[in-house]
């Protein structure tokens, strides 16, 4: 099976979903090429429209909420947003490359390719199977003007929200967000200590921003100073991703602290979840879901308003994570409340029931099963074809 996976760089969550279900695919011996359809213009476009995306939530957040806002508000207009009269435009483009490469299936985890989808549709194009992945626990604006044959939403408890958009019931699954691997395989953690070389003996916290070092992280790890102090055995590590000046921040104030590990990008960040006692975090929808997978206890300190706005709530309403957005004075206390309480056992029994750790594989499962439907159709009407240009013999 020849699988398309489309994503575009606004955050690096849609990034990390496709490469689950690339990784997937070809663990099932499949071919799997991951694009972003912008690229199909040049590199340029695909880097501006990423970078002005993450620019825009690392230093002016609030404007992020706002678009956000104008887009709940445009959607109950009756007529079509900018963003999918911006998608259109890459109909053609999208359309010449797939009539160069054969594909069988294409799996969509970000919004604009399932908009050139819908575009595509209407010009009247014959696509392969379609599956929209979104990657909020909400439906985001915007949702209604994908056009994938199907779209797998993030939790059962979601679906009336998005027919409530107006997604067809028979078109929503209810697999989940996919992630790696390494998020679920149970790997014991002195193992994966052993393999960072970290010291056994000490606990660990992660503090993250996602790929891009978004949110108030700097706040939180100076918040966080006094409870150092006073627990000498643990250690803070922060991932800063791709933001450079809060990286530069953080070395520049706590660089010689034998107590915190600062870091960019990293490529284990499933391991990094595992080996440690708690996860403080943004609710990034992929963030989340990796960091239940993990079945680590989450707090969360700084959203993005707007779509992650509702994965907070999402997960703290079920009990999956704590609210700190608006304490983070109060992360230390919470930390030593939650370590080794019924609370920290009732919020990973939570987890374990509500998130689903083999999303990418029921997603493969699903399309194959699609891919096989479709074949066994094409072979049938191929055969009914024959029979009435060879009519057999009368006996």
């Amino acid at each position: 099976m020849d699988a398309l996976i489309m994503a575009c760089g606004t955050g690096g969550g849609h990034n990390g979903a496709a490469y689950a279900l690339k990784a997937e695919l070809e663990h099932r011996g499949h071919t799997a090429v991951f694009m972003d359809p912008y690229t199909l213009i040049n590199e340029h476009l695909s880097d501006n429209v990423g970078g002005a995306y993450i620019s825009m939530v690392q230093r002016v957040p609030w404007l992020f909420a706002i678009i956000y806002q104008m887009g709940e508000i445009y959607r109950k207009l009756p007529i079509r947003s900018p963003v999918y009269a911006l998608n259109k435009r890459m109909a053609d483009p999208l359309r010449r490359y797939l009539a160069e490469h054969h594909f069988d299936v294409i799996l969509i985890p970000h919004l604009f390719p399932a908009m050139i989808v819908k575009a595509m549709k209407e010009d009247g194009a014959e696509l392969p199977p379609t599956i929209y992945i979104p990657t909020d626990y909400t439906c985001i604006p915007f949702t209604e003007e994908t056009g994938c044959d199907y779209m797998d939403i993030p939790s059962p408890r979601l679906v009336d929200e998005f027919l409530a958009k107006g997604i067809k019931p028979e078109e929503i699954l209810t697999f989940g967000i996919p992630v790696r691997p390494e998020f679920s395989n149970p790997t014991p953690r002195e193992e994966l200590l052993t393999q960072m070389d970290l010291d056994p003996e000490k606990h660990y916290i992660l503090l993250s921003g996602g790929s891009m070092g978004a949110g108030k992280l700097y706040r939180a790890a100076k918040k966080l100073q006094r409870f150092l102090r006073v627990h000498p055995d643990h250690v803070l590590i922060v991932v800063c991703g791709t933001n450079d000046l809060l990286y530069k921040r953080l070395d520049s104030r706590y660089g010689k602290n034998s107590q915190m590990i600062l870091t960019h990008v990293v490529e284990n960040m499933g391991t990094l979840m595992k080996v440690s006692d708690a996860i403080l975090t943004k609710p990034g929808g992929l963030s989340c879901t990796e960091g239940a997978v993990c079945n680590r206890p989450i707090i969360f300190v700084s959203p993005i308003r707007g779509c992650e706005s509702h994965n907070l709530e999402f997960f703290s309403t079920l009990g999956l994570g704590v609210n700190l957005v608006n304490h983070r004075g109060r992360i230390g206390r919470a930390l030593e409340l939650l370590s080794g309480s019924e609370y920290e056992e009732q919020m990973l029994k939570m987890q374990r029931e509500e998130i689903n750790p083999h999303a990418a594989t029921d997603i493969c499962d699903f399309a194959e099963k699609l891919v096989k439907e479709r074949d066994l159709q094409e072979q049938s009407e191929e055969d009914s074809k024959l029979r009435l240009v060879y009519p057999a013999e009368e006996a």
